[in-house]
């Protein structure tokens, strides 16, 4: 209780600095869907630590560029020993002895705060490769995703053509088909690769979209954040809707696990950083085994009062022929409050 009420007051003593206001955040806050009062989250530095980022009046720290993407590649060939390319390096990958054209093509995205080898990387990477055959490029954006978030916000649009601008080039030096690629990203990484596919015309093959970042998103601006043009099929996971992911529907299916806010197992989640990163774990153990069973909702408080159950199911996540790309709308499920995530059709018994 004592560490309960002095994390509290910690809170409060952040809240009440008043340095000079942010004018790029105020133009969000005109928006009626961005709650004026959401000036500021919190951020998870160790566990336990936590740490005010402020929307309100921070600054741009840094002006990004498609140079402030690498790609890192990897295959069944070179699992854990990355090939490191520029964004302008596409062309160079074809004469790579661990490069197949023919092979489908995957990239992963990560968001705020992260890196490639950042666990939401590592986990769908490794999970691709353990059961497919497939091509993995890991987009990492570190440079401004390290920077305060207004900064890495500020970065997406840009990073987003940059990766397009690959997947062109790189359409352009060998055969690959749109219809075979597939982008992945978390959080800010969502609405990354949903800039990728729009750059390519929205002519990429499948687009996933864990927990899409929602600070400083705007859901009528579509050329900043994930939506359906950007691929012939976009999904999306959410699992902290409204606080640091998006609530609203942005894909051709949208699954809300557990409600798609909090998460079972996610103790005195305070930054939301846990429920926000069961997006990506629970999408790495879909691609290997998926018990993601969800069935047709409205709405949150339908499916608890177990309205929905005799509704239409459908696989949350997957990868390529495991993908649902029938299902349309909105779907909940439950899952286990601990690995392993995923819990079957348990709703006929219910």
């Amino acid at each position: 209780m004592k560490l309960i009420i002095i994390t509290i007051l910690a809170l409060a003593v952040l809240v009440s600095s008043n340095p000079v206001k942010n004018e790029l955040f105020l133009k969000f806050v005109e928006k009626e869907e961005w709650h004026p009062s959401q000036t500021y989250f919190m951020v998870e530095k160790s566990p336990g630590v936590y740490e005010k980022e402020d929307l309100l009046y921070s600054k741009i720290q840094l002006t990004a560029s498609e140079d402030d993407a690498t790609i890192f590649f990897y295959s069944r060939n070179n699992p854990e020993d990355p090939i490191e390319l520029s964004i302008y390096d596409a062309s160079s990958l074809v004469s790579d002895v661990h490069y197949n054209n023919t092979k489908p093509h995957v990239f992963i995205s990560h968001g705020w705060n992260n890196n490639y080898q950042s666990n939401v990387n590592v986990l769908i990477k490794a999970s691709l490769l353990e059961k497919y055959d497939v091509n993995v490029f890991v987009v990492d954006w570190s440079g401004p995703a390290n920077k305060n978030y207004i900064t890495a916000r500020n970065a997406v649009t840009a990073i987003g053509e940059g990766v397009g601008d690959f997947i062109n080039s790189l359409r352009e030096a060998t055969t690959v088909n749109l219809s075979d690629i597939t982008l992945i990203g978390h959080s800010l990484g969502a609405h990354v690769v949903g800039g990728a596919g729009a750059r390519v015309n929205g002519l990429v093959g499948t687009i996933i979209g864990l927990d899409p970042a929602y600070p400083l998103v705007i859901y009528d601006h579509l050329d900043a954040r994930l939506d359906t043009t950007d691929g012939e099929f976009v999904q999306v996971i959410h699992t902290c809707a409204g606080f640091l992911g998006m609530k609203k529907v942005v894909g051709h299916v949208d699954y809300f696990p557990n409600g798609g806010s909090a998460q079972p197992g996610c103790f005195l989640d305070l930054a939301g950083s846990c429920s926000h990163g069961r997006s990506f774990e629970f999408y790495a153990e879909s691609i290997l085994d998926n018990k993601f069973v969800s069935v047709e909702c409205k709405d949150e408080f339908y499916f608890k009062v177990n309205k929905c159950n005799n509704n239409l199911r459908s696989l949350m996540g997957g990868y390529m022929d495991q993908i649902d790309k029938e299902a349309n709308g909105t779907f909940y499920l439950n899952t286990n409050d601990e690995e392993p995530w995923g819990l079957g059709d348990i709703y006929s018994s219910l």
